[in-house]
């Protein structure tokens, strides 16, 4: 029988063998990979006696929720999640100084956040091998769907110019030379990536069809909030900026 990934209950209509174990290993893999990376080369670097047993106590609730996962979904995936990061937090707080931005090596936080993102994404479920979702008996027969419209060349143009405008912050955070302030700048030049992609790619899927621009009063008032922001970004930066002259 089939088992789901998250609730691990039988699936009743394929018998295939279920990819549980294979989200399980995902997750320890990824975890135990983020752990050695970020908690505890740290930790056992420092001495301190309290984040190590912090640290110890993430990867023990880490295995103990992939163990019960199996029986009972819900306690172990709040265990899984809640104990790793948790006591990693903790871990953290009680190094203090040793895990300053300007003594972190470049190396191991870029890959201690691929760990992360890795264990992030381990909690996805995959498709079984060999497994086709029309052979499930609950599909509902008829005529495939076709698409009512065909993206133009102008969509793709939209979104690439989108796509490299939203890279350009995130590259002009690498300008910032000062460590008390690069973290600050990749974040928010991820926020404004995320954001401007996000933003092209509806304008993009918008322009298909027979789709109106809105009347230009409305479309101002529903712009009111970011040219607010704006307008208080650029004031901040004016004050900060003759201050320090």
């Amino acid at each position: 029988m089939e088992r789901t990934a998250e609730t691990g209950s039988p699936h009743p209509h394929t018998g295939q063998t279920g990819t549980l174990g294979t989200v399980r290993a995902n997750l320890f893999v990824s975890g135990l990979y983020a752990w050695l990376a970020t908690v505890a080369a740290p930790t056992f670097d420092s001495g301190n006696l309290g984040a190590a047993i912090s640290a110890s106590a993430a990867l023990v609730l880490l295995v103990t929720g992939l163990l019960l996962a199996p029986r009972w979904p819900v306690i172990g995936r709040a265990v899984t999640m809640g104990g790793l990061l948790g006591p990693s937090v903790l871990t953290w707080v009680l190094l203090g100084d040793a895990v300053d931005v300007s003594r972190l090596e470049p190396i191991r936080a870029a890959s201690g956040a691929v760990g992360w993102m890795l264990f992030a994404f381990g909690w996805g479920a995959v498709r079984n091998v060999r497994s086709v979702p029309e052979n499930d008996p609950h599909v509902i027969e008829g005529t495939p769907l076709r698409p009512r419209h065909t993206l133009p060349l102008l969509t793709y143009v939209v979104f690439g110019v989108a796509l490299v405008g939203g890279f350009l912050p995130w590259l002009l955070a690498w300008r910032v030379a000062r460590p008390e302030h690069a973290l600050l700048a990749h974040v928010i030049g991820l926020l404004c990536a995320v954001g401007l992609i996000t933003v092209g790619a509806q304008v993009a899927v918008r322009r298909v069809g027979r789709w109106m621009p809105a009347a230009p009063a409305s479309r101002l008032g529903a712009a009111t909030n970011a040219f607010v922001a704006l307008a208080v970004v650029a004031v901040l930066g004016i004050v900060v900026w003759l201050v320090r002259s």
